[in-house]
């Protein structure tokens, strides 16, 4: 999942805080990859973007070994505000792909 570190030619490789930049970090409801989502959203933080967490449902989403996440429904967010969007995977992404809204999201 290195291409996110490389939206829009933003992120500079060596230490450069992205302070101001927004990413929306999309997790299924059910049985996202915890480590991925842990991860990625460590390394976002730690470049100084702000991180929204989304999915198809408004509540907790929990990952498949068993980390809990409170998300936002997609439908709550100006997808334009953000600089990038963030496609977390696991066994639960046949629940986001099948979601008209990420699709859309997605293009």
């Amino acid at each position: 999942l290195i291409v996110f570190l490389l939206f829009l030619g933003c992120v500079k490789i060596g230490g450069v805080k992205m302070s101001g930049k927004k990413a929306l970090v999309v997790i299924a409801p059910e049985d996202f990859q915890d480590h991925e989502f842990a991860m990625t959203c460590k390394g976002l933080e730690e470049k100084g973007i702000e991180i929204e967490i989304a999915s198809t449902k408004n509540g907790v989403c929990t990952g498949k070994f068993g980390t809990s996440v409170n998300a936002k429904s997609i439908d709550e967010y100006n997808l334009s505000e953000f600089d990038a969007i963030v496609f977390i995977g696991g066994p639960g992404v046949p629940l986001v792909r099948s979601d008209d809204r990420m699709v859309q999201a997605a293009k």
